[in-house]
């Protein structure tokens, strides 16, 4: 049994990808477009088998979203070291103690 069709019968590949696209990026997707280094697309063909994607477009999409969850904690942690590295209270400017017991005896 055959799919129902979803563009009118007559229009042209041109008209359907330019409809196709504009419905994603009404969903806030984009259209990219790569050149790759022969390592890196032979790591995108490695990728794909391994994510048992159907096309490289879904296994670099699964590696963008993957690597995104994982590293969260990872930059959460080195932005957080770096607003304390950036936050320094000037020693001047330090609460001294009044009347506490470690201060010393006059």
């Amino acid at each position: 049994m055959s799919r129902q069709r979803v563009f009118p019968i007559g229009t042209t590949a041109t008209e359907r990808v330019e409809a196709s696209l504009k419905a994603l990026v009404e969903r806030g997707g984009a259209r990219k477009t790569f050149r790759l280094k022969p390592e890196a697309n032979a790591a995108l063909k490695q990728l794909q088998r391994m994510l048992d994607a159907k096309t490289e477009t879904e296994a670099v999409e699964l590696a963008i979203l993957t690597m995104r969850d994982s590293m969260k904690g990872a930059v959460a942690a080195v932005t957080q070291r770096s607003v304390s590295a950036r936050v320094q209270i000037p020693t001047s400017a330090k609460a001294k103690p009044k009347n506490s017991s470690l201060t010393a005896v006059q």
